[in-house]
C-alpha cells in the first residue's frame, strides 16, 4: 500500500504538469499558422503587449508569405444579470479569415460575427457566467453583448471564461486602438521555407517586435509558464516532493519487511550462499513491490485524472512516454532504498541473528 501511495502521486503530479504545459498554449492550437509576429517584450499569451498593426502589412510584402492574421487578447470583465455577478474574461479578437481556424467549431461560428457584440462563448466558462445558450446575454465593460455560438477551450488558469469576438468591434469592447494587435500570425506559401521566411522577416521588420515559428511559440509559452508561473513551479515542487516522500515510504516499508525475514536470509547465509544470491532474493522482492505498485497506482490516477478531466476540463492523460517515465522513476524509488536496506544482510553475522 505504501509503494501504491508513493507511485500514485508521482504520476498524478507528472500528468498535472504536462497537462498544464498543454493547457497553457491550447489557444494556439485553435489556429492554423508557420509564423507569429508579436511585440518585443513578448513574455507569454496572458499578458502579450500590442504592437503597431502596420507590421502585419509589412509582413504581407515578403514574398513566401500567402496571408496574414490579426488574433487580438485582452483581459476583460463578464457580467451576467441572470447570477448579477461579475467574472474575469479573456476576451479575443479574430479576422474573418477560416483559413486560418483550425477548430472546426469556431471556424463554423465565423460567418456569425457579423455585428457589434456577436460574441462566441466558450462553453466551459465558470457557472457564474450563467446561461450561455444561443442567445443568451451578457455585458462587458458596460456595453450588451449576444451569445451566437459556443466553442471549447477552458482556459481557467487565466480566467473564469471566454469569449471571440470580430476584430471589427474588438476596441469597443477592449478599449485598446484600432492601430494595436496581440499576435500576427502568418501563413507561408505552398513550399516555402519556414526558416527563410522567418530570416527575412527579422531582417524587414523593426526591432519593436519578435517573429517565431509555430514550434518555437509554443515551447517559448510553455517553458514560461512551467518555469516562472506560479502554477507551473508549484506543480514542478509536487514533482520532486512525491518522489523524495515516495523514496522515504519504500525506504520505510522495504525496511521493515526485510528486517521481518532477517531470520531466513540468516538461515541462507549460514548455510553457504553468498551475497549474489542474497541480494537476487531482496531484488526480486524490490522489483516486485515496484510493479504491483506501479500497477494499482496507474489504475487509481487513471480514475482520478478522469475526474479531474470532466469537472475542469484539464487534458490530463497517460501517455506512453508519461507510463515509461514514471514506470522508470519507481524502479529507482525502489531499487535505491531496497538496496541500502539489504546492506543490513550483507553485513549481518548469522549466529547473531538467532
Amino acid at each position: 500500500m505504501g509503494t501504491t501511495v508513493a507511485v500514485f502521486l508521482l504520476l498524478l503530479q507528472v500528468q498535472l504538469l504536462e497537462s498544464v504545459q498543454t493547457k497553457a498554449t491550447q489557444l494556439y492550437d485553435l489556429f492554423e499558422f508557420d509564423l507569429v509576429v508579436v511585440s518585443n517584450s513578448y513574455q507569454f499569451m496572458y499578458a502579450a503587449e500590442p504592437f503597431n498593426s502596420v507590421r502585419l502589412a509589412q509582413a504581407r510584402v515578403e514574398g513566401s508569405v500567402a496571408d496574414v492574421f490579426a488574433l487580438n487578447i485582452r483581459v476583460a470583465d463578464w457580467f451576467s444579470e441572470e447570477t448579477g455577478k461579475e467574472s474575469s474574461l479573456l476576451l479575443f479578437g479574430v479576422d474573418a479569415k477560416p483559413g486560418f481556424i483550425r477548430d472546426s467549431a469556431l471556424r463554423r461560428a465565423l460567418p456569425l460575427l457579423r455585428q457589434r457584440g456577436e460574441v462566441v462563448i466558450d462553453a466551459f466558462s465558470h457557472s457564474d457566467y450563467g446561461n450561455l445558450d444561443v442567445g443568451a446575454i451578457g455585458w462587458i465593460r458596460d456595453k450588451e453583448v449576444r451569445v451566437v455560438a459556443p466553442f471549447e477551450l477552458g482556459m481557467f488558469f487565466f480566467a473564469d471564461g471566454s469569449a471571440v469576438i470580430a476584430n471589427d468591434y474588438f476596441p469597443d469592447f477592449s478599449g485598446r486602438s484600432y492601430l494595436e494587435t496581440s499576435v500576427g500570425m502568418i501563413q507561408l506559401k505552398p513550399g516555402a521555407s519556414i526558416t527563410g521566411a522567418k530570416r527575412n522577416l527579422r531582417r524587414a521588420l523593426p526591432a519593436d517586435v519578435l517573429v517565431f515559428t509555430r514550434d518555437e511559440l509554443i515551447a517559448q509559452e510553455q517553458q514560461y509558464f512551467v518555469s516562472v508561473k506560479p502554477i507551473g513551479i508549484m506543480f514542478r515542487a509536487g514533482m520532486v516532493i512525491a518522489f523524495v516522500v515516495g523514496g522515504a515510504i519504500l525506504f520505510q516499508v522495504l525496511s521493515t519487511e526485510i528486517t521481518n525475514r532477517l531470520n531466513e536470509f540468516a538461515t541462507f547465509k549460514a548455510i553457504g550462499f553468498g551475497p549474489g544470491f542474497l541480494y537476487g532474493i531482496g531484488v526480486i522482492q524490490i522489483l516486485l513491490f515496484a510493479v504491483i505498485g506501479f500497477v494499482l497506482a496507474a489504475f487509481a490516477s487513471v480514475g482520478v485524472s478522469t475526474i479531474i478531466r470532466n469537472v475542469i476540463h484539464l487534458p490530463m492523460t497517460l501517455e506512453p512516454k508519461l507510463i515509461a517515465a514514471v514506470f522508470g522513476a519507481t524502479i529507482l524509488m525502489c531499487v535505491v532504498p531496497g538496496l541500502v536496506t539489504l546492506q543490513r544482510v550483507r553485513l549481518a553475522d548469522p549466529a547473531e541473528l538467532y
